[in-house]
């Protein structure tokens, strides 16, 4: 063994994951503990009680070192510092006891979030000094000595804790280096720290028994401040401009040797419910859900539709493109003309004789559950949640959801959460079922193709795909992937249980087979999944319900109405010498005072919009106000319970829940 040591070991755990490799201190010149490590023997510990680290004075001193005082008063040895010639301490959490093996509780989070956390620490931390990867830690220093209490304790939390989302908040300075804040999951991370530590306290160390801060350490041990201050700010605009997320999974409980990690245990939480029909995959786990998960769905009253045709719904995760108003409710339940999206799917599919829907969700369907009774009674429908533990891309769930979708030889649909448009489900199903092939896309046609993937058909064939051109430099085609599809239960057998793309790896082997056909949309579409997108989706269907001449449309009788295509719930009252119009819809228990102007916008239930105040392009989130002789415009985003001070102009703002705006937002931009 030379002067440098260190390890990498993968560690599987028993559901086969590969667990991040276990990194131990390099350059170690001490004899004693070169030694112990070379003769596979646990390395002697410091004394010190408490935390359990000595001082860098008194362990250059045990090395016969004199320690100095630098020019800024702080303990260290100035020339061998200088010159890096000295031995580091190897950070020793300890409980006290310098004998006794301490364990460390860290946070499971997925994929998706835990390696761009591991990227950003791998490129800002000092790299001979990073010895573990990115971690969310609860505690540092537990005795084994309590080993088996906490054991029963963490099983006991973890089966009552559901999973969770973690996602990324702003950066902040440490004394050393830079840490990252958590901002969702921050209370479910200090609730689950502080019913343990309460549990713990007779025999927490100073450190854990402390105060409690969710965070990535993702820089540290860095004197120059130059240095902290640019990684800071780089930190700060990747974050800003691309926020991480996820979801919390669990506990992992590690037995910490000397620098080395030794995983003990895994405390997964709970799902959603109590009872589970889990699937396994080779990346990962999901399970189906029945009935019995969620009280109350999956009662189907009797009277069904004749033909029994089953359609999955991709609600996938976080829905990040349409935050704010996705803080405050699961994508799908966010009203879209006064009627949440999902409401709109499920009665277009129950209206074309589907009789079971799967929603495939990784995201809080513990939120939709009570919202979805309703609508199995209202219209008829068997609603089952298909839960993914970690996202398995846009074919994945159909395969987790196998035993409802080929459960018989019926075709069964597929569509995007995010899509709008005139649900062509009955037409399609009798198109899919003239061709007799395994599948069929819906199709619409788009005025710039190059920003798109393409359909192209066979030569002297109507429908029929020959291939996808992605973003086509030449004109091939105006037509692309509108997000419905009517699949052959025969197609599952061509999807693996894993992250997989229906896009780029299932139709491609469809059209190789000669099996794919399209179905041109008529009328519009809009993929309303971000703000600007759902302003102009919204506008498209009132203008759809104006063509069919919607009763659901205020008559262009009332004075106030200008233009057209306005959406207003009964509930709402409205004020004198308003001009509200064209392309507005007001939601429920709204109030609009005298003298507003709504133009090309979304107000929803309960927001208050006062005397004279003029509002564009805007979706104003539940529960806002906008003050007197404000001016909110250019794709203005409220979350839930903002306020807007009076005469104040916001200018293309998102503006996070609860916060009260009473400056000026000039320019596009994040107020958190």
């Amino acid at each position: 063994m030379t002067g440098s040591a260190s390890y990498a070991a993968a560690i599987s755990t028993p559901n086969g994951a590969v667990r991040q490799p276990t990194i131990v201190a390099t350059k170690i010149s001490d004899p004693d503990l070169r030694s112990s490590l070379e003769d596979n023997q646990k390395p002697p510990r410091p004394q010190r009680p408490g935390a359990g680290i000595r001082s860098r004075t008194s362990y250059f001193r045990s090395l016969g070192k004199k320690a100095e005082k630098d020019k800024g008063g702080r303990e260290g040895v100035v020339e061998e510092r200088r010159s890096g010639q000295y031995p580091r301490v190897e950070h020793q959490p300890n409980t006290g006891n310098p004998d006794e093996n301490v364990y460390v509780l860290t946070l499971k989070i997925t994929d998706s979030l835990a390696r761009p956390m591991n990227e950003m620490r791998e490129k800002y931390f000092p790299k001979h000094l990073n010895r573990t990867p990115a971690h969310l830690t609860l505690f540092h220093a537990l005795p084994h000595s309590q080993l088996e209490t906490m054991q029963s304790d963490l099983s006991q939390l973890s089966a009552n804790t559901s999973p969770f989302e973690v996602t990324t908040g702003s950066p902040f300075r440490m004394r050393l280096g830079v840490g990252v804040n958590v901002d969702h999951g921050y209370q479910t991370m200090k609730d689950v720290h502080q019913q343990l530590k309460s549990q713990w306290l007779p025999f927490l160390s100073e450190q854990d028994a402390g105060g409690f801060r969710p965070h990535w350490t993702v820089m540290n041990k860095v004197n120059q401040e130059k240095e902290v201050d640019h990684a800071f700010e780089a930190v700060r605009s990747d974050l800003s401009e691309n926020m991480r997320e996820g979801q919390a999974l669990g506990l992992d409980l590690w037995l910490y040797d000397f620098g080395k990690w030794k995983w003990i245990n895994e405390y997964s939480f709970g799902e959603p419910q109590n009872t589970l029909s889990k699937t396994r995959s080779n990346r990962g786990e999901g399970f189906v859900a029945s009935k019995n998960d969620f009280p109350g769905l999956g009662e189907q009253t009797p009277g069904g539709a004749a033909e029994k045709r089953p359609a999955i719904i991709l609600v996938g995760g976080f829905g990040t493109r349409l935050r704010p108003l996705t803080l405050t409710y699961p994508k799908p339940l966010v009203e879209f003309a006064n009627k949440p999206m999902i409401q709109h799917q499920i009665e277009a599919l129950a209206a074309a004789g589907v009789t079971d829907v799967v929603l495939a969700v990784n995201y809080r369907p513990e939120i939709m559950a009570e919202a979805l009774k309703t609508y199995e009674v209202q219209y008829n429908v068997k609603i089952t949640f298909s839960v993914e533990t970690e996202p398995l891309g846009t074919a994945g769930p159909l395969k987790l959801a196998e035993a409802i979708l080929g459960k018989d030889e019926s075709p069964f649909f597929v569509l995007n959460a995010d899509v709008t448009c005139d649900y062509p489900f009955k037409q399609l199903a009798d198109f899919h079922k003239q061709h007799g092939n395994e599948g069929t896309i819906v199709v619409t046609k788009v005025e710039e193709p190059s920003k798109y993937g393409v359909v192209v058909h066979q030569p002297n064939h109507p429908s029929k795909i020959e291939r996808f051109v992605e973003k086509p430099v030449e004109f091939v085609g105006n037509r692309i992937n509108a997000g419905i599809y009517i699949l052959n239960p025969s197609v599952l057998s061509r999807i693996e249980l894993r992250p997989t793309s229906i896009e780029q790896e299932t139709f491609p082997a469809l059209v190789k087979d000669g099996q794919l056909h399209s179905f041109d949309l008529e009328g519009f579409w809009m993929d309303v999944g971000q703000p600007k997108d759902f302003l102009s989706g919204t506008c498209l269907y009132l203008s759809s319900l104006s063509r069919k001449n919607s009763s659901l449309l205020t008559p262009t009788s009332e004075p106030f109405v200008y233009g057209g295509n306005v959406l207003i719930d009964p509930s709402a009252k409205i004020g004198k010498n308003c001009r509200i119009g064209p392309n507005v819809t007001i939601g429920p228990d709204v109030v609009v005072g005298d003298g507003v102007r709504l133009q090309r916008c979304v107000i929803l239930k309960n927001s208050r919009i006062k005397d004279h105040a003029w509002v564009k392009s805007t979706i104003v989130g539940w529960n806002s106000t906008v003050g007197k002789w404000a001016r909110l415009e250019n794709v203005t985003v409220l979350g839930d319970d903002v306020s807007i001070g009076d005469e104040v102009y916001v200018n293309g703002g998102s503006v996070l829940p609860h916060k009260s705006i009473k400056q000026n937002v000039d320019t596009p931009s994040i107020i958190m």
